[in-house]
Order: C-alpha cells, then sequence, then structure tokens
C-alpha cells in the first residue's frame, strides 16, 4: 500500500520529536484525494499493523483508513485543505455534470488573470483540460481525480476520532482583506468551524482544522 510506508514514517519521526517535546503538525493540501475511495475496488494490504483492516470498521477503506492511521499518530493538529466538488460518482451523468457545475471556475479565473496567449495560461489551461479529460473519460485505477465535497470529508475526520475547530477570526479577516486587495472575485466565507474559499459567490476550495478526541 502506497501510503503505509508515509505513516511508518511519520511515526518514527513523532516518537523522536516527542522526546523532544515537539509537536506534530500535519498539512494535507490538495492531496487526500489522490487515495483511492469507496467506488474503487481495492484489496488493502494488511502486513502493516498500523492499517491493518482489523483496527477499521468493517466497511471502512482505504480514505478512512489513512485517516485513522493519521489518528494513531495523535498529531497536535491537522489541517485539510481540498477543492469542494464530487467527482467520485460511478455515473458518468452524474460526474459530467458535477464536472460542469464545478470545472468552469478555474476557466474563468484564468480569463480574468492571465493574458491570452501567455505561456502561463497554456500550462494552467492544459492542467484544466487534463483534470476534465481524467474524470469524463477514465474509469477504475486510471481515474484518479476523485474529489470528495467538505462535508464527506469532515464526516470521515470525525469518523476517525477528529473534532473540528475554528480557525480565529484574525486569521480569517486577514486573509479576506488580501483577497479584497489582489484577487477581485475572490472571497471567503466561514461554514461553522471551516473556510471556504469562493469564485464569484461558488465554493472552490475548503480548509479545515482538527484536533484528536
Amino acid at each position: 500500500m502506497g501510503f503505509s510506508s508515509l505513516i511508518e514514517q511519520l511515526r518514527m519521526q513523532h516518537l523522536i520529536r516527542a522526546e523532544n517535546g515537539e509537536a506534530l503538525v500535519i498539512n494535507s493540501h490538495m492531496m487526500l484525494h489522490y487515495i483511492p475511495d469507496e467506488t474503487l475496488a481495492v484489496v488493502p494490504n494488511t502486513s502493516s499493523p498500523q492499517i491493518s483492516i482489523e483496527t477499521c470498521s468493517s466497511n471502512s477503506f482505504l480514505r478512512s483508513m489513512f485517516l485513522e492511521a493519521l489518528r494513531s499518530l495523535d498529531p497536535t493538529i491537522v489541517i485539510l485543505v481540498d477543492e469542494d466538488a464530487d467527482f467520485t460518482s460511478d455515473n458518468l451523468v452524474h460526474r459530467l455534470r458535477s464536472a460542469y457545475n464545478y470545472l468552469w471556475i478555474p476557466f474563468d479565473t484564468v480569463d480574468t488573470f492571465l493574458p491570452r496567449g501567455s505561456k502561463q495560461r497554456q500550462w494552467y489551461e492544459a492542467d484544466i483540460c487534463w483534470k476534465i479529460e481524467n474524470v469524463i473519460a477514465h474509469e477504475g485505477p486510471k481515474r484518479v481525480e476523485r474529489l470528495e465535497p467538505k462535508s464527506k470529508w469532515v464526516q470521515r475526520m470525525r469518523n476517525a476520532s477528529f473534532r473540528g475547530i475554528s480557525f480565529s477570526e484574525e486569521a480569517i479577516t486577514e486573509v479576506k482583506s488580501m483577497l479584497d486587495e489582489h484577487a477581485a472575485g475572490w472571497g471567503l466565507k466561514r461554514e461553522e468551524e471551516d473556510v471556504v474559499l469562493t469564485w464569484k459567490g461558488h465554493n472552490v476550495v475548503f480548509a479545515t482544522a482538527w484536533l484528536t478526541i
């Protein structure tokens, strides 16, 4: 399993740092959705006791198993940031609708901020096109863009014995001021303990903070 070595490496580093009174802070930025979800049938490798099936509920899959493995490290805080969309459906029509409702946003932002013909714009548009192709045209292990909405990740984190905490008003105000000054069209809003980056009022990226229970 690809993340078993990562968990073991973090575990060893945490043991060393714990002896020195250091904190373990895990910052997951746009990465967890690449772990296969329940719609992709994967047989886990149970050779590692830290992430064996026995340590998870009977219906757990790799994403939930990974979060439970992170919980076993007893981190000081976990920050989870990802795109707020749902590309996990096995139904192509549903996936196409989700892609249409979400992926217009990066095209709109690039049209707003980057001049036509610029190299940066070409690279950015190529990346968006790759994502669209992967979401729509691929199935099974080849479809790696498997975004889940914030609500699903919140439930996963709670099931893994994490509890959400709020970002400070000072931090939110600072980010809002920066967006207002340098990034017209972008906004920031609070949803319970979480914050969501928006484009013209539409949710784009969420950020959540978690402590262990």
